[in-house]
């Protein structure tokens, strides 16, 4: 067995003050040999916090990879008293090397900054885990500040849902600052928590170096102008399309090494690159052809598609031979004198009508 979905049960009995069946599911993932359970889901169980005290120490030496505890009630006791006392037991078991859980779901239970700060305390042990849900809690900006703080410089965590909380604008503005050191979040859901337009600024200023994120939730947030949401998302995007650019190692070093990247992309390359770029603009040989000299130093960067698509077009310019440029430059001075003269031919048409029309 591989697979173990207990959810919707009552595992702690009507009265919330039953244990065996937790003890037994406990005592089913801890690690003796042969046990291969990666994947077990509890949710919809009414487990409490005392209860989560039985399964804690069991994660320390597990199988497990996949662990849904969602909607429960892990943040209070058997009688709805706020406790941490759950949490606390499994943490210990996180910061265990032998842990090697994947994705940890917690959504829907009831858990507040306190979950949080002892959550944030181990991530950096949880080596393996690349998904993590605390949506639909009580997770403040206190919270989201340590959350924050423990995924700065995390390398390993690839999704972060924390929806349906309040974390706020300055919660929002913790996690942005996060982002202009992490490395690996390609997702992070911050849909129906108490955003405004403000949150808006923190993902764009953030997003001028991260180059990683690919996915980002800032639905439901009723105080957040649209202009603005669509704004930080259009950066996300450019995010997407620069991961697909890097995809192609030839395209990107010629990207890379395009003035026209400056500002935008130009955020997100090496220092090394930076270099290769300002000797590209001060080459006396670059300078000696003004219209691929006017292209790659003088522009202003537009917007994030349009730098992209006119990106690619300087590329197939700046791989081209001199005689190929030659040829272009010749094939272009061909076309402007074709539109002269269809130009010219049209208004002397246009003057002969108006002469026989008077």
């Amino acid at each position: 067995v591989t697979q173990l979905d207990v959810s919707s049960n009552v595992m702690c009995g009507v009265r919330g003050d039953r244990y065996d069946a937790i003890k037994a599911v406990a005592k089913a993932v801890s690690s003796p040999t042969g046990t291969k359970l990666s994947d077990l889901r509890l949710s919809h169980n009414g487990l409490h916090s005392t209860a989560l005290c039985f399964l804690g120490p069991a994660l320390a030496d597990t199988t497990l990879l996949h662990l849904d505890l969602s909607d429960n009630a892990l943040g209070v006791d058997s009688v709805g008293r706020r406790s941490a006392a759950g949490m606390k037991a499994c943490v210990a078991s996180f910061a265990s090397p032998k842990c090697r859980l994947t994705t940890l779901n917690l959504s829907g239970n009831y858990l507040g900054n306190e979950e949080m700060i002892l959550l944030s305390q181990v991530l950096d042990s949880m080596l393996t885990l690349t998904d993590l849900d605390v949506s639909f809690n009580d997770v403040h900006a206190v919270g989201a500040r340590h959350l924050a703080s423990a995924i700065k410089f995390n390398s390993t965590l690839a999704h972060l849902d924390l929806g349906g909380n309040h974390v706020q604008d300055a919660g929002a503005a913790e996690l942005a600052e996060a982002l202009k050191f992490n490395e690996s979040l390609r997702g992070l859901v911050l849909a129906a928590n108490d955003l405004t337009t403000s949150s808006c600024y923190y993902w764009i200023d953030a997003l001028q170096t991260n180059a990683v994120l690919v996915d980002l939730n800032i639905e439901e947030n009723d105080a957040m102008e649209v202009s603005a949401k669509r704004e930080a998302l259009e950066w996300v995007k450019g995010n997407v399309e620069l991961i697909d650019l890097r995809a192609d190692p030839d395209t990107f070093d010629l990207a890379v090494r395009s003035k026209i990247v400056r500002d935008n992309l130009f955020n997100k390359v090496s220092r090394e690159d930076k270099e290769v770029i300002s000797k590209l603009v001060t080459n006396i040989s670059v300078k000696n052809d003004p219209e691929f000299h006017e292209r790659v130093a003088t522009i202003c960067p537009p917007g994030r598609s349009q730098m992209l698509r006119m990106t690619k077009n300087l590329l197939a310019l700046m791989t081209m031979t001199k005689e190929d440029r030659a040829v272009r430059l010749v094939q272009k001075a061909y076309r402007k004198m074709q539109e002269r003269k269809r130009k010219e031919a049209a208004m002397r048409e246009k003057e002969a009508r108006r002469r026989r029309a008077g």
